[in-house]
């Protein structure tokens, strides 16, 4: 990557790309709420709420609501949560996926 890249976006250090800990914390959710099958996932969102460096420690805080599951991802260097409103939506475990 260009040196004076993250300059340009408003940041002294390269950032971790949003997607990346998006990911993470879908992989964390999978793994936790859905007994390891992705194929339980229907949809996943959530909002970049701010930014994340390489190698900054994260914990995604996730709970059951109805037929989904909410989760956020806190930046445990900062404090401050990365990724906010996050909700997956499941299928149940007798669905298709098909």
């Amino acid at each position: 990557a260009a040196p004076n890249r993250p300059a340009r976006g408003g940041f002294e250090k390269p950032i971790l790309h949003g997607l990346c800990f998006f990911g993470i914390a879908t992989h964390g959710v999978v793994r936790e709420m859905c007994e390891n099958d992705p194929s339980r996932v229907l949809s996943v969102e959530g909002r970049f709420a701010s930014p994340v460096l390489p190698g900054d420690p994260l914990r995604v805080e996730m709970w059951k609501e109805g037929g989904r599951v909410l989760f956020q991802v806190v930046n445990e260097r900062t404090n401050k949560v990365s990724l906010a409103n996050g909700a997956v939506a499941l299928r149940g475990p007798s669905q298709s996926s098909l």
